[in-house]
């Protein structure tokens, strides 16, 4: 099974808090350590023994789903503006 750069899921009952994106500070120095200390929470989450990894045909075959419903949401518009 190939297995790409996807998402993790994580067991609900051990999955840490969300992360909270802030912006890459302005200062080089700032942002060289807040730029280190992403990559090291995604290593970290990564590596986590209860991290799921999905195969990236599933991803896509979701988004194809996904893109799907939405078109139909979007034409389903259209003609009711009509």
């Amino acid at each position: 099974m190939e297995v790409h750069a996807n998402r993790c899921l994580h067991d609900s009952r051990a999955a840490p808090p969300p992360r909270r994106f802030r912006p890459p500070p302005e200062d080089e120095a700032e942002y060289d350590a807040w730029f280190r200390s992403q990559v090291e929470a995604a290593i970290a989450e990564a590596d986590d023994p209860n991290c799921e990894w999905i195969p990236n045909e599933a991803i896509l075959q979701e988004n194809a789903i996904l893109r799907a419903e939405l078109e139909t949401m979007i034409e389903a518009q259209k003609k009711y503006k009509k």
